[in-house]
């Protein structure tokens, strides 16, 4: 790629001065992809100028970016793809960095840092010239309670969290460490979060939290991670107040959501457009790991097995 090149040890970098004005936002938007994940670059300028270095320590990468001002958009689209299933966290280095997901925006500070999950849609970037420094981990590995990443996301952490993260960061990209995500997770579910965010202020009412979980069940069938603990983490509010809040209307969120999905299922069994598609496809499309324990769970619904429910 033009204007790309190596510094330092296993850093590899691109920098869009080097290439002309109308190639500039498509090749840093190449760069973007090949040294961290797939994402959309949007800038009000017309094109980014500045320089992006990246580099990748086993399941963990790590990019330094140093820009006029844009967006990396992650589209719904995007974040069902390649880079999926990894947390980022995203430091300010200059400027200020604003980082978006669930609803929620935060602005970051020179040395704070916010947590994003990348198998959602989300914006990092900034109005103005801004530096960056953004390293992503596998989530699961980070063995973070349920629902918990959702319930970060978005939202800035206090500096003793923060310097705990950047030093463990370090050493994982030095080798230093032999279990570093389990106590990056660690330190990140025992973060003390600055409450800067916004979206958080306000608490919905009842009426307004039902219809928030109704909308958010149905866009989410598919998505395994749809639990309780997501939802409520999700929406900003604790599993407690979404509970009461839907106990009346929905009952226990946990079998709502299991019901939406049998509904789902049994509604795509009757569709001519799923003629073709086996048990096991409809199964996990509406969010159901195991074919066995969704036929159980439908025969139980239904008093017929899905294959009889299909005929």
């Amino acid at each position: 790629m033009p204007g790309q090149g190596e510094h330092e040890s296993g850093w590899r970098s691109f920098d869009s001065s080097r290439v002309g004005v109308p190639r500039r936002t498509p090749l840093w938007e190449r760069a973007t992809r090949e040294l961290f994940l797939p994402l959309r670059i949007e800038t009000a300028n017309g094109h980014v100028s500045g320089r992006i270095a990246g580099r990748r320590a086993g399941p963990i990468r790590t990019i330094r970016l140093d820009s006029t001002a844009h967006y990396g958009v992650r589209t719904p689209d995007l974040a069902e793809g390649a880079g999926s299933g990894h947390l980022a966290v995203a430091f300010a280095v200059s400027g200020r960095l604003e980082v978006r997901q669930y609803g929620r925006r935060v602005l970051l500070a020179p040395g704070e840092f916010a947590i994003y999950d990348t198998s959602d849609a989300f914006a990092v970037g900034s109005r103005l010239p801004f530096g960056a420094r953004i390293t992503s981990l596998p989530s699961d590995a980070l063995q973070l309670p349920s629902g918990a990443l959702a319930g970060l996301a978005a939202t800035p952490f206090d500096a003793s969290a923060g310097a705990g993260v950047r030093a463990l960061l370090a050493e994982c990209e030095a080798g230093r460490v032999s279990d570093p995500l389990e106590r990056i997770g660690r330190i990140l579910a025992a973060g003390v979060r600055l409450g800067r965010g916004e979206g958080e202020a306000r608490r919905p009412g009842d009426e307004e939290l039902v219809e928030a979980v109704r909308d958010l069940v149905a866009s989410r069938l598919a998505d395994r991670r749809l639990s309780p603990d997501f939802a409520a983490g999700v929406l900003g509010v604790s599993r407690r107040r979404l509970y009461y809040a839907c106990s009346r209307e929905l009952g226990p969120l946990a079998g709502y959501i299991r019901r939406c999905r049998l509904e789902r299922a049994s509604a795509l069994l009757r569709d001519p457009a799923w003629s073709d598609a086996s048990i096991a496809e409809i199964s996990r499309s509406c969010g159901f790991e195991d074919q066995a324990h969704f036929s159980r769970l439908f025969r139980r619904a239904y008093g017929i097995p899905p294959v009889r429910a299909r005929r």
